[in-house]
């Protein structure tokens, strides 16, 4: 079971070792929250997420407005479909708001332009029909092409560990990283002063075991060339050199957290989620019963 915590930014970011004050979001009984991605709009930041839904077992994404302070409101649904959604990821381009979400159920990476912010969608693009992983926007200034984008592809033996590059000037995808358990994205490129941080999911010992940020120099058909900059582990992990610990306030035992898998920012806020070592809590318990209520 995920959650998602949060913070004010509050001097150095988290890829800067900052790892203190990340304040968990409770989960409801119907709905767990993973995948946070952060948009501003008009002097508001919003808050949109992965909510799976524990009565119907798939994912769908929602938003949720922020308050200054950093509390969060109430979700709304903002896309619901016959499969599995989860990675919001939002990007503009010519004026317009897309999200290129994860529904690798659907056999197809596909582009949603906003039609009423933030809750209509309108489904524009199929990119590539494939079961495509956390497609995320690659910057101009590291392909030379301002619509590329970078995705792991699953087959029945790989799982999330090949890397690729999507680009309309390619007839097909370009491998970037074969078996890798340390390829697939754990949200937005960020610009760092003079470097470009990609985040990824590191799924080496378990899936979402740590975070990693890689300073990347370029991504081109000839492959991509990064360096690992920083990695980010739950609380109470044993950390090494490059390493960090993430710390949280307002909780009794942070040793419970055991997994991280996804990390956004925004001028405002910062956000990652974070797995639970036991799952079986009062809310798990109480959707199972209402399920079981419900096929009766």
């Amino acid at each position: 079971m995920w959650q998602i915590a949060i913070r004010k930014r509050n001097g150095d970011p988290l890829y800067h070792g900052n790892r203190a004050g990340f304040r968990v979001i409770p989960n409801s009984i119907r709905y767990w929250r993973a995948d946070p991605f952060l948009y501003e709009k008009d002097g508001v930041t919003y808050l949109f997420a992965e909510l799976f839904d524990r009565f119907e077992d798939k994912g769908v994404l929602a938003v949720a407005k922020l308050s200054a302070g950093g509390r969060v409101g109430r979700f709304k649904v903002c896309m619901d479909m016959p499969f599995h959604l989860s990675y919001p990821c939002l990007f503009e381009k010519d004026g317009s708001l897309y999200m290129i979400p994860e529904g690798r159920q659907s056999g197809e990476i596909v582009i949603y332009r906003c039609i009423s912010f933030p809750l209509k969608w309108e489904k524009v693009e199929v990119l590539y029909p494939t079961t495509g992983v956390d497609t995320t926007p690659v910057p101009k200034e590291l392909c030379g092409n301002s619509s590329s984008y970078i995705t792991t592809i699953n087959t029945e033996k790989d799982h999330n560990n090949n890397l690729y590059l999507l680009n309309k000037s390619s007839e097909k995808p370009v491998l970037l990283k074969y078996n890798d358990t340390c390829s697939r994205c754990g949200g937005y490129f960020i610009k760092d002063n003079d470097k470009w941080l990609r985040v990824v999911q590191d799924d080496t010992d378990y899936y979402g075991c740590r975070l990693v940020f890689y300073d990347v120099k370029s991504i081109t058909s000839d492959g991509i060339d990064e360096d690992e900059y920083l990695s980010v582990l739950p609380p109470q992990k044993e950390c090494e050199k490059n390493e960090i610990c993430i710390s949280l306030v307002k909780e009794k035992d942070e040793s419970k957290y055991v997994g991280i898998h996804t990390y956004n920012c925004s001028t405002q806020f910062e956000v990652v989620d974070l797995v639970r070592h036991n799952s079986r809590t009062w809310k798990v318990w109480a959707a199972n019963i209402w399920k079981s209520l419900r096929k009766k």
